[in-house]
């Protein structure tokens, strides 16, 4: 019983057309979902937290009249939902590549990943943990950019310790991460943006 809905402005926002269901009734979609992007061509895109226990991007390619889901999953990875209420984000390079950035469910916490995709969402390829190489084993509130193509940007906040951030025991210290790719998301390098400067 639960949908998300989308109307579209062709007045800048005086006026807006019927709302539609962003998901079918058999995507098993729920929960809270992220902010719509376009692509150049046109293309819009809503991250979703969770379709049938996996992250998705709900897809228009006719300015928002009617959309599918497509799952984030690919050869050897199914992007799993976030622990608590966390929204994953979309960013969308000048080429159309998408890269979709997501908190994904792991034992003792929650890790920062990204996944492309170039064929709007319908494969997904070089899904990475963002926060390995600093150890990280929470992250929440991932947002993502991107640019020329071949370029993008993750920036989330971090913490290395484990558990359920949302407990009122978890002693974690967070700090903004912030990651980028020139290759098209082959790899990634982040860095602390805030290492003298903790983020509560």
């Amino acid at each position: 019983g639960v949908n998300g809905l989308c109307s579209r402005s062709d007045t800048g926002g005086l006026t807006f057309n019927r709302s539609v269901p962003i998901f079918g009734v058999t995507d098993g979609c729920g929960g809270i979902h992220g902010h719509p992007k376009v692509a150049p061509d046109g293309t819009v895109y809503v991250p979703v937290r969770g379709c049938n226990n996996v992250q998705a991007v709900s897809v228009s390619e006719d300015a928002g009249t009617t959309w599918k889901v497509r799952r984030v999953q690919g050869a050897g990875f199914s992007a799993k939902p976030p622990p608590g209420i966390l929204d994953p984000t979309v960013g969308i390079a000048s080429d159309g590549t998408i890269y979709f950035a997501y908190i994904s469910g792991e034992t003792g916490g929650g890790r920062a990943r990204v996944a492309v995709s170039r064929d709007k969402g319908l494969t997904w390829s070089n899904d990475t943990d963002l926060g390995a190489s600093h150890g990280l084993n929470n992250a929440v509130f991932a947002t993502a950019i991107a640019g020329d193509p071949n370029r993008a940007a993750v920036a989330f906040l971090g913490s290395t310790e484990p558990g359920d951030h949302q407990s009122a025991a978890f002693k974690g210290t967070w700090y903004v991460y912030i990651a980028h790719t020139y290759d098209g998301g082959k790899t990634w390098v982040t860095v602390n943006a805030t290492p003298g400067a903790p983020v509560q």
